[in-house]
């Protein structure tokens, strides 16, 4: 029995699972590691879901949440009207976006500040960071953030294929593993799930365990969750394989 999904352990329960080359031992360790998760069907839109469901994974108040690459500013409105005692900060290098966050939100406790986070010290982070669809590198950079700043994160990756080096000493199959999941990034098709979805899901969690062992090294408690189900059902009630399913989980321990 495995105590955590980040661990040596769990990694190489995956690793090995993969080198059987069986889909159903695949997904069944797949399954054990990262358990399925059951949303009540919707007629909102799947980036509503996502950001409800980022929320939903905050489990106690903070002073101050940073949202690392806000984008639209949706979240980071909905994180305001969640938790009003809180200051909220939106963080992203595009300007444009920047600007048109603060004509269009106008609820006291948001701030939204341009920056790129990879020049940017931490005097920005305060007690959690938030990250939804963090594109490739910025993933690994906001880890690196919470590291300096002791911040919790709730953190969600998308982008595996525009990773661009490896970052993690644990693992001396990660950087193979970083340029097989780039391969198999966007083959993903609508419909039935495959022995490649899996493949590609293994990789991505494989990154991911790796992500969780750095934080646990520098004392922070971490896990990874399913953000959303594997089949996510939309509001046109297509079914479609989820590319937003794995969220790392940090609490700062010591």
């Amino acid at each position: 029995m495995i105590e955590s999904n980040v661990s040596k352990q769990s990694y190489e329960l995956l690793f090995e699972a993969i080198n059987v080359g069986s889909k159903t031992h695949l997904k069944e360790t797949l399954e054990y590691l990262l358990p399925s998760k059951k949303i009540a069907d919707s007629n909102i839109g799947k980036k509503q879901i996502q950001y409800f469901e980022s929320v939903n994974l905050i489990q106690q108040p903070y002073s101050n949440i940073v949202e690392i690459g806000c984008g639209d500013g949706e979240l980071t409105k909905i994180l305001s009207e969640e938790f009003p005692e809180s200051n909220i900060i939106g963080v992203d290098r595009n300007k444009d976006l920047i600007e048109k966050n603060k004509r269009k939100f106008n609820q006291k406790n948001i701030q939204f500040i341009c920056e790129d986070i990879q020049n940017e010290s931490k005097k920005y982070f305060g007690d959690l960071v938030v990250g939804l669809h963090t594109c490739g590198d910025l993933t690994d950079e906001s880890i690196d953030i919470v590291i300096l700043s002791n911040s919790d994160i709730i953190i969600t990756p998308c982008c595996y294929g525009k990773l661009t080096k490896n970052r993690y000493e644990y693992s001396k199959n990660n950087e193979n593993i970083i340029s097989k999941v780039k391969k198999l990034e966007g083959l993903q098709k609508q419909g039935r799930e495959t022995y490649t979805d899996l493949i590609r899901e293994s990789y991505r969690l494989l990154i991911n365990i790796d992500r969780g062992l750095k934080l646990k090294t520098y004392g922070f408690d971490a896990e990874i969750v399913r953000l959303i189900p594997q089949k996510q059902i939309i509001k046109n009630k297509k079914q479609r394989l989820s590319t937003l399913n794995q969220t790392i989980i940090g609490t700062k321990q010591w």
